[in-house]
């Protein structure tokens, strides 16, 4: 097949390919920011409103256990724009047991949970 005897439609299929594969190169191996996932979450205290960021290991059990105390007190939440701090309704203390434990001022019908104020510790 001689080059000069290729029709012109098939040098545009040919030149198409080329930058259709220039494209689909860079979306799917490059020019993007990768995903950046949490290695953890912020958890309240439910006895003493202790402020803990605890790491997530594969299969993490609620609740979390509280470095200081060895207790089983610690529930996932979160803190809004202005401060204030809010236990994930997915996981109330809805257990009687863990209900009784509660001894900071928790609103059961938003989750806004007062916390002691100090900053955010690292629980291992």
């Amino acid at each position: 097949m001689d080059v000069g005897n290729v029709a012109p439609w098939k040098w545009g299929v040919l030149i198409g390919a080329g930058l259709l594969a220039i494209v689909v190169w860079f979306f799917v191996l490059g020019g993007r920011d990768k995903v950046q996932f949490t290695d953890g979450m912020d958890a309240i205290d439910i006895e003493t409103g202790q402020v803990f960021f605890l790491p997530i290991p594969p299969q993490r059990m609620y609740p979390g256990t509280n470095p200081d105390t060895g207790k089983q007190t610690l529930f996932p939440a979160w803190e809004d724009e202005d401060g204030t701090w809010y236990l994930v309704a997915r996981y109330f203390p809805s257990d009687s047991d863990f209900r009784d434990q509660v001894k900071v001022k928790v609103d059961w019908s938003t989750g806004r949970v007062e916390t002691n104020g100090k900053e955010v510790r690292r629980a291992e």
